[in-house]
């Protein structure tokens, strides 16, 4: 099927300052990638706003749930888009607007059209991308962040 991809606005990742890129990542090593999904639309039917009080309002998991969950077509584009490149689902939060990922390096690769490489820095490797992560146009409206493709160091310990 050919559909029109498209860059993840702010997903465009540079290897670190220092970092040597040692080879490509190994394809078959099992990854887990959370995708982040948009909040809903505000100031419709079912908003904060619209149950009576400020956004500050206290809501009931129920009306929190109702109103700030993941929309369903969002949902449905994440799943069916894991299922045609062969990665499973192994968590659907649409509370949390969040959905876990498995599947293969080289899997993940393909999905998000992005080369995954291997970095050394400061004497410990680490799986890396260069460039944007990349979404069919459909998905990519409903997606706001993808979490896991590297495993770069985040914080150093003082």
């Amino acid at each position: 099927m050919h559909r029109r991809f498209v860059a993840l606005a702010g997903s465009e990742r540079r290897a670190a300052p220092g970092a040597r890129l040692v080879g490509p990542a190994d394809p078959g090593e099992q990854l887990e990638v959370t995708l982040v999904l948009r909040p809903p639309p505000r100031g419709g039917a079912g908003s904060p706003q619209d149950l009576g009080g400020a956004p500050s309002i206290r809501l009931t998991r129920a009306e929190f749930a109702r109103t700030e969950s993941a929309q369903p077509q969002d949902v449905e584009h994440a799943e069916a888009f894991a299922a045609e490149f062969g990665l499973r689902v192994i968590r659907s939060s649409p509370v949390e607007r969040t959905i876990v990922l498995a599947g293969a390096a080289g899997s993940f690769a393909r999905a998000f059209r992005v080369h995954l490489a291997q970095y050394e820095l400061a004497g410990a490797t680490y799986r890396g991308r260069e460039g944007s992560i990349h979404l069919p146009e459909a998905l990519a409206q409903g997606v706001i962040a993808v979490l896991g493709l590297d495993d770069r160091p985040a914080a150093e310990r003082r």
